[in-house]
Parts: C-alpha cells; structure tokens; sequence
C-alpha cells in the first residue's frame, strides 16, 4: 500500500469518527433539552446549572 493511500483511509476513518462524535453529541444534547424541560423551573434554579 502506497503512503497516499494510507492516508486517504486514515483520513476516511477520522472523518468517519467525526461524524459519530457530532452524532452522538447532538443525540445528547437533544436528551438533556427534553430533560431540562420536564423540571420545574424553581428545580433547575436551585441546582444552580444552565
């Protein structure tokens, strides 16, 4: 295998990860939306979070 085409798949396989993570990042953040919609506004400004 040439070093170009080591490359192209190291790089393939990167952007493979990348996609997962922003994925699974948004898939989370959606959850924690839903989340902190469902409590209570005194809750959420009790536990001092954003």
């Amino acid at each position: 295998m040439t070093d170009n085409a080591a490359k192209q798949i190291i790089n393939a396989e990167a952007d493979q990860r990348a996609r997962k993570t922003e994925r699974l990042r948004q898939l989370r953040e959606a959850q924690e939306a839903t989340i902190i919609a469902d409590v209570p506004v005194s809750a959420k400004k009790r536990s001092g979070k954003n």
